[in-house]
C-alpha cells in the first residue's frame, strides 16, 4: 500500500469510474486484463480500509503513514538516522540499513538487517508476527 500526504486526483475527470463516483457510487473498481484499481473515499482511519480490503492477508506492507501505531520495517539510509528517532520506539520491529547496529541504540528485540538480507528478514517477520511459511511457499 502506498500512501501520499499530498492530494492527488487518481481517478480522472471524464472517465466512467469518475462519473460513477460523482453520481453516488460508494466505490468503483477499474479492471483491465493486467491490473485492477479500487476507488473509494479515504476513511479517517486507514486501518478500517485495510481490514476491509485485505481481510485474508497475513502482512500488509505500507509505504508512508509512519506515525501510525503499527509495527514497522524501517528502510534507513545512512544519512538520515534522525528519522528513526522520530518514530515511536515500540513500533519499530526491524530496520534495514548500512548503519552499524551499535550506532542505532535500538531495543534488543528489533531486527537489524543489511539491504539484500531478504531471506533473513522474511524469517524474522514470520516468527515475530506468527506468519506461516506454508502460505508463502504456495505463492510464486
Amino acid at each position: 500500500m502506498k500512501h501520499s500526504a499530498h492530494k492527488h486526483l487518481v481517478d480522472k475527470p471524464g472517465t466512467d469510474s469518475y462519473r460513477h463516483r460523482r453520481a453516488g457510487a460508494a466505490a468503483t473498481l477499474f479492471l483491465t486484463p493486467e491490473e485492477a484499481a479500487f476507488f473509494t473515499d479515504a476513511p479517517e482511519e486507514p486501518e478500517l480500509l485495510f481490514r476491509r480490503l485485505f481481510a485474508d492477508v497475513d502482512l500488509i506492507l505500507v509505504e508512508g503513514l509512519s506515525q501510525e501505531p503499527w509495527p514497522k520495517v524501517v528502510l534507513l539510509p545512512e544519512n538520515d538516522t534522525d528519522y528513526l528517532f522520530s518514530l515511536a520506539p515500540e513500533t519499530v520491529a526491524a530496520v534495514l540499513t548500512e548503519v552499524p547496529a551499535d550506532e542505532l541504540h535500538l531495543a534488543t528485540d528489533v531486527g537489524i538487517f543489511r539491504p539484500g538480507e531478504v531471506t533473513r528478514l522474511t524469517s524474522f517477520l514470520e516468527e515475530r508476527f506468527s506468519l506461516t511459511a506454508a502460505r508463502r511457499e504456495n505463492e510464486v
